[in-house]
């Protein structure tokens, strides 16, 4: 949707780690400026987001309990009371806003290609910051490296092992030389 906003047609791709969305025609009005862009690139977890805040308030406004046995989440959720779900639909809603709230908060870590990632460049660039790709990819590095460490101190091997891979990627596009290469 956020591409038909600014008149291109584009359809989503779903992969391993997730999806994203392709414009149809490079050639036929790209996406020229940053702040289009940037709007692009929060749209998916934004959507999530606000999905996952939709069911919340359906839960609240239908009485029903809900625990997500995550005593931060809970408490932010603040569910605690209420009528209890039967467990089939307890197990859907569990996973809905799993996929709706996690999902998106690790896609908006700022390290390329995630939507953080993209998002911190191109807010950088409506800054006017010259070496916004630069300054993306070594934020990458870092932000990378901390996930990676956390995710394998705290027993997440996959989430250590992609974030791990995540920033080798972006120290890579900084050892590359000159030539950078756009996240899009």
């Amino acid at each position: 949707l956020a591409y038909r906003f600014f008149g291109q047609s584009a359809h989503v791709v779903l992969y391993h780690f997730g999806g994203l969305a392709i414009p149809d025609s490079i050639s036929r009005g790209t996406l020229r400026k940053p702040s289009q862009r940037l709007i692009v690139s929060a749209a998916g977890p934004l959507s999530q987001l606000v999905l996952a805040a939709i069911l919340v308030a359906l839960l609240k406004a239908g009485g029903y309990q809900f625990q997500f046995r995550i005593d931060a989440v809970d408490r932010w959720l603040a569910l605690e009371q209420g009528a209890q779900l039967p467990s089939a639909v307890s197990a859907i809603v569990w996973f809905v806003l799993q996929v709706n709230i996690f999902w998106p908060l690790l896609n908006l870590i700022p390290v390329p290609p995630l939507d953080g990632g993209q998002i911190v460049r191109e807010g950088l660039a409506i800054l006017g910051v010259d070496d916004a790709t630069r300054i993306a990819a070594i934020l990458g590095v870092v932000s990378g490296g901390a996930v990676a460490f956390w995710g394998y101190t705290q027993n997440e091997p996959y989430l250590g092992i992609m974030f791990a891979m995540l920033a080798v990627s972006c120290y890579q596009s900084l050892s590359g030389g000159s030539q950078w290469r756009r996240w899009n």
